[in-house]
Protein backbone atom coordinates (compact mmCIF):
# COMPACT_ATOMS: atom_id res chain seq x y z
CA UNK A 1 0.00 0.00 0.00
CA UNK A 2 1.29 3.23 -0.70
CA UNK A 3 2.66 5.44 2.11
CA UNK A 4 0.37 8.52 1.02
CA UNK A 5 -2.71 6.33 0.68
CA UNK A 6 -2.25 4.55 4.33
CA UNK A 7 -2.24 8.21 5.41
CA UNK A 8 -5.45 9.17 4.11
CA UNK A 9 -7.29 5.41 5.30
CA UNK A 10 -5.58 6.67 8.59
CA UNK A 11 -6.84 10.17 8.63
CA UNK A 12 -10.23 8.78 7.18
CA UNK A 13 -9.93 5.91 10.63
CA UNK A 14 -9.37 8.66 12.59
CA UNK A 15 -11.85 10.88 11.51
CA UNK A 16 -14.49 8.04 12.38
CA UNK A 17 -12.94 7.72 15.65
CA UNK A 18 -12.52 11.16 16.83
CA UNK A 19 -15.75 13.01 14.81
CA UNK A 20 -15.13 16.32 17.27
CA UNK A 21 -11.91 17.57 16.28
CA UNK A 22 -11.58 19.22 19.54
CA UNK A 23 -11.85 16.80 21.84
CA UNK A 24 -11.30 12.73 22.02
CA UNK A 25 -12.92 10.07 23.97
CA UNK A 26 -9.56 9.06 24.69
CA UNK A 27 -7.72 9.76 27.91
CA UNK A 28 -4.24 9.09 26.01
CA UNK A 29 -2.99 7.46 22.85
CA UNK A 30 -0.25 5.49 22.83
CA UNK A 31 1.57 3.90 20.18
CA UNK A 32 3.85 1.08 19.97
CA UNK A 33 6.14 0.74 15.77
CA UNK A 34 7.98 -2.50 16.12
CA UNK A 35 10.35 -2.96 13.26
CA UNK A 36 13.35 -5.94 12.87
CA UNK A 37 16.65 -5.03 14.51
CA UNK A 38 18.52 -6.64 10.85
CA UNK A 39 16.32 -4.89 8.80
CA UNK A 40 16.09 -5.99 4.97
CA UNK A 41 18.12 -3.36 2.69
CA UNK A 42 15.54 -3.96 0.12
CA UNK A 43 12.55 -3.02 2.42
CA UNK A 44 14.13 0.27 4.44
CA UNK A 45 11.25 0.03 6.76
CA UNK A 46 12.85 2.65 8.98
CA UNK A 47 12.29 5.36 6.56
CA UNK A 48 8.42 4.38 6.81
CA UNK A 49 8.35 4.29 10.35
CA UNK A 50 10.21 7.42 10.63
CA UNK A 51 7.45 9.32 8.93
CA UNK A 52 4.85 7.57 10.30
CA UNK A 53 6.19 8.63 13.82
CA UNK A 54 6.51 12.00 13.04
CA UNK A 55 2.58 11.72 11.88
CA UNK A 56 1.33 10.19 15.34
CA UNK A 57 4.03 12.51 17.54
CA UNK A 58 3.02 16.18 15.60
CA UNK A 59 -0.02 15.99 14.26
CA UNK A 60 -1.71 13.55 16.50
CA UNK A 61 0.16 14.53 19.79
CA UNK A 62 0.20 10.84 20.54
CA UNK A 63 2.85 9.18 22.80
CA UNK A 64 4.84 6.71 20.39
CA UNK A 65 8.05 4.97 21.00
CA UNK A 66 9.53 2.87 18.11
CA UNK A 67 11.35 -0.41 19.42
CA UNK A 68 13.58 -2.73 17.23
CA UNK A 69 12.93 -6.68 17.09
CA UNK A 70 16.52 -7.73 18.38
CA UNK A 71 17.98 -11.06 16.72
CA UNK A 72 18.43 -13.60 19.07
CA UNK A 73 15.56 -14.48 21.18
CA UNK A 74 13.17 -12.81 19.13
CA UNK A 75 9.88 -14.05 20.12
CA UNK A 76 10.09 -13.73 23.97
CA UNK A 77 11.42 -10.30 23.41
CA UNK A 78 8.12 -9.34 21.55
CA UNK A 79 6.10 -10.74 23.58
CA UNK A 80 7.71 -9.10 26.45
CA UNK A 81 7.96 -5.71 25.06
CA UNK A 82 4.09 -5.70 23.67
CA UNK A 83 2.74 -7.03 27.57
CA UNK A 84 4.97 -4.60 28.92
CA UNK A 85 3.16 -1.79 26.55
CA UNK A 86 -0.59 -3.09 27.80
CA UNK A 87 0.20 -2.12 31.33
CA UNK A 88 0.66 1.72 29.90
CA UNK A 89 -1.51 3.77 31.39
CA UNK A 90 -3.33 0.93 32.86
CA UNK A 91 -5.83 -1.39 31.64
CA UNK A 92 -9.14 1.14 30.65
CA UNK A 93 -11.17 1.77 28.42
CA UNK A 94 -9.90 5.83 28.17
CA UNK A 95 -6.47 4.44 26.33
CA UNK A 96 -6.09 3.64 23.36
CA UNK A 97 -3.14 1.81 22.45
CA UNK A 98 -1.92 1.02 18.87
CA UNK A 99 0.73 -1.23 17.52
CA UNK A 100 2.32 -1.02 14.27
CA UNK A 101 4.27 -4.21 13.23
CA UNK A 102 6.71 -3.41 9.91
CA UNK A 103 7.36 -6.99 9.26
CA UNK A 104 5.79 -10.23 7.94
CA UNK A 105 3.38 -12.94 9.93
CA UNK A 106 2.36 -16.33 9.74
CA UNK A 107 0.33 -18.88 11.52
CA UNK A 108 1.79 -21.94 13.09
CA UNK A 109 0.95 -25.25 12.97
CA UNK A 110 -1.24 -24.38 16.71
CA UNK A 111 -2.20 -21.36 14.84
CA UNK A 112 -0.39 -19.01 17.17
CA UNK A 113 1.00 -16.07 15.58
CA UNK A 114 4.89 -16.16 14.70
CA UNK A 115 6.95 -12.56 13.88
CA UNK A 116 8.66 -13.71 10.72
CA UNK A 117 11.28 -10.80 8.81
Amino acid sequence: IAFQQFGEDLQAAAAALFPNTTTSRYENVYVLMLKWEDEDPKLPVSEEISRLDKVFKNVYHFETEVWSIPDLDCHAEVNQKILDFKKLGGNCNNNLKIVYYAGHGRLTKNRLLSWTR
